[in-house]
């Protein structure tokens, strides 16, 4: 394994030991979630990952709603991509194209959250616009 290799590797596991995991489920699907909060963490987001078990995803959390882009920069992985309200509720779905640096920005100004899974994951379930995210306590 070559140390750029290794690291990668550990940076990873470093930093996804310290994000915040939660259960959640859309339309009674259930997903287990990374939180991401920070600038930094949300910049990195699912960089470097080699796979996204099936029912898991990142939730990209901001302090505030407004417009915002996503990217797939160095993120090997086929993703799909919700943008959601405040409250929750999908207002968008997009389909990522792996290792693409153009934006994909909501059209909406009202977006809190990000939700990252595999390709197809919201199709598979029937899961639209208007669906709403759950978290469980």
């Amino acid at each position: 394994m070559t140390i750029r290799k290794l690291f990668l590797l550990l940076t990873t596991l470093f930093h996804s030991h310290f994000i915040d995991a939660i259960e959640a489920s859309l339309r009674g699907f259930v997903l287990d979630l990374e939180i991401v909060e920070s600038k930094e963490d949300r910049a990195r987001g699912l960089m470097y990952r080699s796979s996204l078990p099936t029912n898991s995803g990142m939730l990209f959390k901001w302090p505030e709603t407004s417009q915002k882009c996503m990217w797939m920069k160095n993120t090997s992985l086929d993703l799909s991509l919700a943008y959601l309200d405040e409250r929750l509720i999908i207002r968008e779905i997009h389909n990522l194209v792996p290792f693409s640096e153009e934006n994909v920005c909501s059209k909406s100004q009202n977006i809190r959250y990000a939700l990252e899974v595999n390709k197809g994951w919201f199709d598979e379930r029937e899961i639209k616009v208007f669906s709403k995210l759950s978290i469980s306590d």
